[in-house]
């Protein structure tokens, strides 16, 4: 806060628990964490980044016990990443699709905004794996979503898949693609904080096909514009979209 606040002039601020599994803890050290959080000068909320196989209740009373106490809003943040079961397998995430729903309603529940992380260039997904995530997200109660690409951590098991040949980065025009496909599915109130993530080149194989985020994003922006197309245009799907043409013509 000291840093931040002169830098851009920020008189308020929301505590992030970025990295790692931040509900990876006992409830009562977890809420300590918390309310250290909330107990600071000018924060307005706390967001909360975890996975959704450590998501329970006793985390979220503890997250709405402080928001009604310090006056805080809260969002968390899950991470997804792929719809795809066999993909999630591949990427070593120890949960399937099944758990983030689960979590999702379990956050949802609590009236939290909730924040869905995607990689949209997984090589072991199609695009149809990314229409599909883009409307497993839809269909929840998630408020927000970040769109990484993928990158590869130097020393990791994917950085070591990667030397040996067993799969192949997809290139900037097909993540383009995707991040596209993913805007149109997406329920048109969802709010996109991020088209492409950054990682420091020091610390990474790859990442954004060495070119610099801002480059990607205004290439997915170009093309929105250029063939006329916005988020949630293909979001017919909810609502009993088979039946809608009974309910249009009787006029209910």
């Amino acid at each position: 806060m000291a840093h931040i606040g002169p830098k851009y002039k920020a008189h308020k601020f929301i505590p992030y628990f970025q990295n790692f599994t931040n509900t990876y803890a006992e409830p009562r050290q977890f809420a300590l964490w918390a309310e250290e959080a909330c107990r600071q000068s000018h924060v307005v909320g706390i967001d909360v980044s975890t996975r959704p196989d450590c998501i329970h209740e006793v985390y979220l009373d503890i997250l709405k016990e402080l928001a009604a106490r310090y006056h805080v809003d809260v969002t968390v943040e899950l991470g997804l990443q792929s719809s795809n079961v066999h993909t999630l397998g591949k990427i070593e995430r120890h949960h399937t699709a099944a758990e983030f729903i689960d979590a999702a309603l379990r956050v949802g529940r609590y009236g939290f905004d909730l924040c869905a992380h995607v990689i949209a260039d997984l090589p072991w997904d199609d695009r149809m794996d990314v229409e599909e995530t883009a409307k497993l997200i839809s269909v929840l109660p998630v408020t927000q979503v970040k769109i990484h690409s993928l990158y590869i951590v130097k020393g990791s098991a994917m950085d070591r898949q990667y030397a040996a040949g067993e799969f192949s980065l997809l290139d900037m025009e097909e993540y383009v693609e995707r991040v596209l496909l993913m805007i149109r599915y997406m329920r048109p109130d969802i709010v996109f904080q991020r088209l492409v993530g950054r990682a420091p080149e020091s610390s990474t194989v790859t990442v954004n096909w060495g070119r610099a985020w801002w480059v990607v994003r205004d290439r997915i922006e170009k093309e929105l514009v250029s063939r006329d197309i916005w988020q949630g245009d293909r979001c017919s799907y909810m609502d009993g979209s088979a039946v809608r043409h009974f309910i249009q013509k009787e006029g209910v």
